[in-house]
């Protein structure tokens, strides 16, 4: 995934924790003009972010080199499933279930039922 957040956003934080929670094999690329420290610890430990990109300074090239890599650390989870187990989310305690989030978790559910 490759999303903006501007600080504040719960709604966007607690689906990506959420969807993290579910299926950690997800790698998250986060764009943001926050230079909020708590903000981007949070969005680390709760939803395990796999890079945080200061959109202030963004240069192409570090943006490609972070999907890139992101790519290769998501196949490198799906090869060994064994791997995902350190990447487990902290609980956010201080959330509640939002239903754009629940909504959002259904839909990756159903795609992932589908019998192709």
């Amino acid at each position: 995934i490759l999303s903006e957040i501007k600080e504040g956003n719960d709604e966007l934080q607690i689906m990506l924790e959420r969807l993290k929670q579910e299926y950690p094999q997800i790698i998250t690329i986060i764009l943001s003009h926050t230079t909020d420290s708590q903000f981007v610890a949070q969005l680390i430990n709760h939803a395990q972010i796999y890079r945080f990109l200061p959109k202030q300074t963004l240069k192409t090239t570090i943006l490609l080199k972070s999907i890139e890599a992101g790519m290769k650390q998501h196949l490198s989870l799906t090869k060994k499933p064994s791997r995902l187990q350190q990447y487990k989310v902290e609980q956010n305690e201080n959330v509640q279930k939002e239903t754009i989030t629940n909504k959002v978790l259904s839909f990756f559910k159903r795609l992932g039922s589908k019998k192709t």
